[in-house]
């Protein structure tokens, strides 16, 4: 068949092959690693695009694969290459677009995006040229900050300028003998839909790994119909083995070659379907993106405002406590020193890149990737070229973007009797009480408590217009699966804390409904003081 030299012509160049020596020449399968441009698309590595063949300008359609560790999606990937390419069972030789890194990957290279672009093979098969969106496996052992480190190369991919701006179909990969969706699946799952704009809810397919043929629809597309995940109805089924398994046994022969038919049939519907379904621009997902980032920054916000609330009411209690012990002392309008614990504003070097307040002393936007100094008016915290994050809604102009936090750090301070009169407005020769310190307090407290209350609007805002545009709102599988995590993780304490952290924002985002917003941050507090009273 002519499709030997269309391959041939697509590794003119090559650079090698590999062969399973434990065959015979007749047996053998030669694998040859696909010619192919590499070029970063962000100063990380970690969003990349790998071309084959020359952008030719004709019609092209974009897929994006995603599923868990170990569902064969790589051999898939590389599967979708070679019948493209024009592969056939009996052919000796196969391509490999995606090689094997497992031995040599970096901690970058688990959570990176690579697009893969196949032009100059449109013919009878594919009638077009193909761009494969890759994600990394989620749910891997590196746990959840790996899954949003992929989340967030996947919001850059959709956001550069040189990136992704549409899409045709989102795939998950999944075996054929999943009877049901585990915990980490619907995990996955929840967390790739979130990310997409409710126009894409048509275009989602399923891609049957390990799959053994027949009739019957595998039960992995029932258990995701069981899991609420919305999903085309058509079977699309591979069996991988068969890509580069070779054995002299006949039955082995006879059940590959039935698997590779299957998969050229599925591949023909995939191909069929790629055709009729409407391409979908990518804005509304980029809106989705940009109000979960601005939510998340609020939310760190009301987190910040939280603990102010939380340790003057704590300074409060010991305040109150001193001076009624020592009743007498103040009648007597004697000196005396006590110990107290406070809080002191300090500037803390940070790894990442934040987004400060020059003239409100504070951290609008922790970990703040995106904005350059000259761009911050793009910065997460920003609407409007105004911040919305720090108490004086100020200017972008008026942030900067530094390695440095602010952070209010508990410290033990000696204080006198006549230091509380000062510093409560009372004078040296006055008198001054527990309630008189009571009532001081809680007017700096609930002024503490009405800049949680605006994020918390500004928050709700964000949770409002979600239900309108986003797919998936709010993944509720989030706080479970952070809970299997927690159960998981029995030596690290550090990471059990940040997976609180992670649950309690999860759980104060599920939370937020108009009832509760007129309840202002009480309720807050009473649900996550576990959040915010940590040291």
């Amino acid at each position: 068949m002519a499709s030997i030299s269309m391959t041939e012509r697509a590794t003119s160049g090559s650079t090698g092959s590999n062969v399973d020596p434990s065959l015979t020449r007749h047996q053998a399968i030669e694998i040859h690693p696909l010619d192919n441009i590499k070029v970063d698309l962000n100063e990380e590595g970690t969003v990349r695009r790998w071309t084959v063949g020359t952008n030719n300008l004709k019609a092209n359609k974009t897929v994006l694969l995603m599923g868990a560790t170990g569902v064969g999606k790589s051999t898939l990937i590389n599967y979708i290459a070679n019948y493209i390419l024009g592969v056939n069972f009996e052919d000796n030789k196969r391509f490999q677009l995606i090689p094997d890194e497992k031995k040599s990957q970096t901690a970058s290279q688990t959570t990176a995006i690579t697009v893969y672009e196949i032009f100059g093979h449109e013919g009878d098969r594919v009638p077009f040229s193909v761009t494969i969106i890759d994600t990394p496996g989620f749910g891997d052992t590196n746990g959840i900050e790996q899954d949003q480190l992929i989340t967030k190369n996947l919001q850059e991919l959709f956001e550069s300028e040189n990136g992704v701006h549409q899409i045709d179909a989102v795939c998950f990969v999944v075996r054929e003998d999943e009877v049901r969706l585990t915990l980490t699946q619907r995990y996955i799952f929840e967390s790739i839909l979130s990310i997409f704009g409710k126009d894409i809810e048509n275009n989602i397919l399923a891609l049957i790994t390990f799959a053994r043929g027949g009739k019957h629809p595998p039960p992995a597309l029932k258990a995701i119909k069981e899991a609420g995940i919305p999903c085309s109805k058509e079977k699309l089924k591979f069996n991988i083995t068969s890509f580069t398994n070779r054995s002299a046994d006949p039955q082995i022969i006879t059940d590959n070659k039935r698997s590779w038919a299957m998969g050229e049939k599925s591949m023909t519907k995939f191909i069929n379907l790629l055709t009729t379904l409407e391409t979908r621009s990518l804005l509304l997902t980029q809106e989705v993106l940009a109000e979960r980032r601005h939510l998340e920054a609020c939310i760190d916000g009301i987190e910040d405002q939280l603990k102010v609330t939380l340790d003057k009411q704590i300074e409060l209690k010991e305040i109150q406590n001193v001076l009624k012990e020592n009743k007498e002392m103040i009648e007597a309008q004697r000196d005396f020193e006590f110990v107290v614990t406070t809080n002191e504003l300090v500037r803390v070097d940070s790894e990442k890149m934040a987004t400060n307040c020059n003239n409100c002393e504070m951290t609008c936007h922790l970990r703040c990737p995106l904005a350059p100094q000259k761009l911050l008016f793009l910065c997460d915290a920003m609407r409007n070229r105004q911040c919305k994050i720090c108490p004086g809604k100020c200017s972008w102009k008026d942030h900067v973007k530094e390695k440095v936090v602010y952070q209010m750090t508990p410290k033990v301070v000696k204080k006198t009797y006549n230091n509380i009169k000062v510093e409560y407005g009372q004078g040296l020769g006055g008198k001054i009480t527990a309630e008189d310190v009571e009532e001081k307090i809680q007017s700096e407290i609930q002024e503490s408590e009405d800049k949680g209350n605006k994020l918390l609007e500004t928050s709700y805002k964000c949770v409002a217009r979600l239900e309108e545009i986003a797919l998936r709102p709010n993944p509720l599988t989030a706080e479970e699966y952070i809970d299997l995590l927690i159960y998981r993780e029995t030596e690290n304490i550090n990471r059990v804390k940040k997976l609180q952290e992670m649950k309690a924002k999860a759980l104060l985002i599920s939370s937020m409904t108009k009832e509760k917003l007129e309840q202002g941050t009480g309720w807050v507090l009473k649900k996550m003081k576990g959040w915010t009273s940590h040291d």
